[in-house]
């Protein structure tokens, strides 16, 4: 939030910070080469691709969608 005082502001801003820590843990990963690594970080970003693009496709619209 933005808080206008003449030519100064105020920016406040709100952070939630869990009250346990969430662990990742991807039992691929453990003792992996660096080339395993570097295939299961593609197939986890194809993942995080393929959702952000079913999202905008909804929201914007898109000759795929009826």
């Amino acid at each position: 939030m933005t808080i206008a005082f003449g030519r100064r502001r105020l920016i406040l801003s709100l952070v939630v910070v869990p009250s346990h820590a969430k662990s990742f843990e991807v039992p691929l990963a453990e003792n992996a080469t660096d080339r395993e690594l570097a295939r299961l970080n593609g197939a986890m970003r194809a993942a995080e691709d393929r959702v952000r693009w079913e999202v905008n496709a909804i929201l914007y619209g898109g000759p795929w969608v009826r």
